[in-house]
């Protein structure tokens, strides 16, 4: 087990090596580099954490090699990953990073896209005690981004993505979308008025929509209400039932296709 060595060094503070039981951590706000093998083989780290205003400049060779990591959280700042930084971790791991930005493109190379998710994905973590098979989940409340592609993980933090939220995705310039088979709950407006969205992907086999106020005790119950370019949905064979709820409100025709994921 590795134990906790912060050092300073030439002004730039560093992060050698950490505790193997700390789970998840929060780094400091002035660190700039994340050492080489800095977390190395340490199983008990999963999430890692930047917090807001960090200046990470760069991750060292090995920094996470074959640790636990789940969840990277990193800011613009960062410039430069070194080999074999991410090598042999989980393979759902995601660094959450900005689209556009510089550190996007560094990460991009690093792990590829595919290991990467839009930081302005906003969500919280549940818990329910009537869940058995899931009393800890994830809740997609808000996407801030201008990304035209999205793709929605089944975990994040270790815990299933099982709730899009009311208006989680309202009025973006999204142009596609894939949901998660780990899916549970919709919102009956969460993609109120995107009026870009041309193809939606549902992996889900059963989840449900809900109902969502809009306005004093009005409500709606048609998640894609307003999408009016909306050409193409593809669904798991098994909701069919649910197809024409999905649909209420989408005034043109929508290519419906089931298969299996």
């Amino acid at each position: 087990m590795k134990k906790g060595c912060l050092y300073l060094a030439f002004l730039l503070l560093t992060v050698c090596c950490v505790s193997a039981s700390a789970g998840t951590l929060e780094l400091p706000r002035d660190l700039q580099t994340i050492g080489a093998e800095a977390f190395a083989g340490d199983e008990g780290v999963q999430v890692v954490i930047c917090p807001e205003g960090s200046l990470l400049e760069s991750i060292g060779e090995k920094a996470f090699y074959g640790s636990g990591l789940t969840d990277l959280y990193v800011p613009d700042t960062l410039q430069s990953i070194g080999e074999d930084a991410f090598g042999n971790l989980p393979e759902n791991f995601l660094i959450h990073v900005s689209i556009g930005t510089n550190a996007w493109d560094v990460c991009a190379k690093a792990v590829g896209e595919e290991h990467l998710i839009d930081a302005n994905l906003h969500y919280s973590i549940g818990t329910s005690e009537w869940k058995e098979d899931s009393p800890v989940f994830i809740r997609i409340y808000q996407y801030t981004g201008n990304q035209e592609n999205l793709v929605i993980p089944e975990t994040i933090q270790g815990y299933p993505v099982e709730i899009i939220a009311n208006r989680a995705f309202a009025e973006t310039s999204i142009v596609s979308i894939v949901l998660p088979s780990t899916l549970k709950e919709m919102s009956g407006n969460a993609f109120w008025d995107c009026k870009n969205l041309e193809t939606v992907t549902i992996k889900a086999e059963y989840f449900s929509v809900y109902n969502a106020f809009i306005s004093g005790t009005e409500t709606v119950n048609c998640p894609f209400y307003g999408c009016t370019n909306l050409k193409t949905l593809y669904t798991a064979e098994r909701i069919d039932y649910l197809t024409s709820k999905l649909l209420t409100g989408v005034k043109q025709y929508v290519n419906v296709i089931a298969q299996k994921f």
